[in-house]
C-alpha cells in the first residue's frame, strides 16, 4: 500500500489524499497490473470529487499506466507540486465504467 504523495516541491508535499496498491490477484487476469484506490481520506479534495475506494486508475495525465511498477507511477505520474491539477481516469465496478476525474494535490499537513 502506498500513499499517493506528490514529491517536495520548495519545500512542500503534495497529496492527492489517496491511498493506492496494484493488484497482482490471478483471480482477476483482467485487472492484473491495475492500480487500485485502496482509501480515500475523508474530506480530501478526492473524496469531494467521488473517488472511492476499489477505483482502478487507468490513466495519469492521458497517460495510460497498465504495465508500470506502483512507484513508477506514483514518482513519475502523480507527484508534483502542491495545489496542481492532475487528471485521472478511473474505472468503477465490473461494468468498467470509466470516467475522468481532475484532482488538485494538497499539502501533506492539510490532508492529515
Amino acid at each position: 500500500m502506498v500513499p499517493a504523495e506528490p514529491r517536495s516541491i520548495d519545500g512542500q508535499i503534495g497529496c492527492l489524499g489517496i491511498w493506492v496498491a496494484q493488484l497482482f490477484e490471478d483471480d482477476a487476469p483482467n485487472f492484473r497490473g491495475a492500480l487500485v484506490v485502496l482509501d480515500v481520506l475523508d474530506e480530501s479534495l478526492a473524496a469531494r470529487d467521488d473517488i472511492r475506494p476499489s477505483d482502478r486508475i487507468t490513466h495519469v495525465g492521458g497517460v495510460p499506466i497498465r504495465g508500470l511498477s506502483l512507484s513508477e507511477v506514483v514518482l513519475n505520474h502523480l507527484r508534483g507540486p502542491a495545489s496542481s491539477r492532475v487528471q485521472l481516469t478511473l474505472e468503477r465496478s465490473v461494468q468498467r465504467q470509466r470516467f475522468d476525474v481532475e484532482v488538485e494535490r494538497i499539502l501533506l499537513e492539510q490532508a492529515k
